[in-house]
């Protein structure tokens, strides 16, 4: 068969087409905050059936429209009138009606998740209500300036506010004793969250005094990885069957291996990877044969 010009163009430039949807589709799913979504979702997921609570998928579910709705609601007022915005935000302002559509329709199916399955405990009410305010206080000047730019709190607040969300609510009523797992979730959260610091350190202000600033990266990482072990360890003296999980001990080499490669030359990948870990995470809560 005789093989013409055109035709090779023509196949050419399907491949072309194919390639920008592909490129296209990646995109959307990345800086449209679909990964961290999914990722908290099951590690949520994995977590409740860990504690057995007894709708996962509906805590799951929630967790993933919060987690969508904050986070791009965050991305959309942080790239309003930045001088000098990083790629993740340049696509945000390129996609702003989109994502404020994403943002606004994700956030009233998670809060009205909430109502209606949420059990009615005064805590969780209470902790709900000061996590809808600080959300809102972290990007917006509620009073003087938004929360995310107030010295040393801002990966702490990030922690606080997972831990309560993905670790205390769907303990519920379940779990009598929540101190441990929701101090040592803390950390694990406040640990991952650190090499988001030490990628910003190029963006961040220097008044932000986020712990790589305060204390070096090295040493940043060395804390980080102290408080994602600490969480481990926790995890498998309560369920010692934990480390024959290939998930379990392969989310962990993971985080250490992200923790110690990121540097403020990291591109956005290394924050998707770590995300992402969190899928890794949530099927060996999952997977667990024996619960909390």
């Amino acid at each position: 068969m005789r093989l013409y010009k055109s035709d090779l163009c023509g196949e050419g430039a399907q491949r072309n087409w194919l390639t920008f949807l592909i490129g296209k589709f990646i995109s959307n799913i990345i800086y449209g905050n679909w990964i961290v979504a999914l990722g908290a979702a099951i590690f949520t997921f994995g977590w409740s059936h860990f504690v057995q609570n007894r709708q996962p998928g509906l805590f799951a579910l929630i967790i993933f429209c919060l987690v969508l709705g904050t986070y791009n609601f965050h991305r959309l007022i942080k790239s309003s009138g930045i001088n000098n915005p990083s790629v993740w935000l340049n696509w945000v302002n390129a996609n702003r009606s989109g994502l404020w559509i994403l943002s606004i329709v994700s956030l009233l199916t998670g809060v009205g998740g909430l109502l209606i399955i949420v059990p009615s405990s005064l805590e969780i009410w209470i902790g709900t209500g000061l996590i809808s305010v600080v959300s809102v206080w972290y990007v917006l000047p509620v009073v003087k300036k938004p929360l995310r730019d107030v010295p040393y709190i801002k990966t702490i607040l990030i922690a606080a506010v997972w831990s309560f969300m993905l670790i205390y609510v769907p303990m519920g009523g379940i779990v009598e004793n929540k101190i441990w797992p929701c101090l040592t979730g803390f950390l694990f959260i406040y640990g991952i969250t650190v090499p988001f610091d030490i990628r910003d350190l190029k963006y961040d202000e220097v008044e932000k005094r986020t712990l790589p600033m305060v204390i070096g990266m090295r040493s940043s990482k060395i804390f980080a990885l102290v408080f994602v072990t600490v969480f481990y360890l926790y995890i498998a003296k309560i369920n010692e069957k934990m480390l024959e999980s290939v998930f379990f001990i392969g989310s962990y080499l993971i985080y250490v291996g992200l923790i110690l490669g990121i540097t403020p030359r990291s591109d956005d990948r290394w924050c998707v990877a770590l995300d992402a870990n969190l899928i890794t995470l949530g099927m060996a809560f999952y997977l667990s044969e024996i619960q909390f």
